[in-house]
């Protein structure tokens, strides 16, 4: 789901913070 990619693409975002 292109939801779930996007929903990953935070996370590892505000994880790279």
């Amino acid at each position: 789901m292109i939801l779930d990619y996007r929903v990953l693409l935070e996370l590892g975002y505000l994880r790279g913070i």
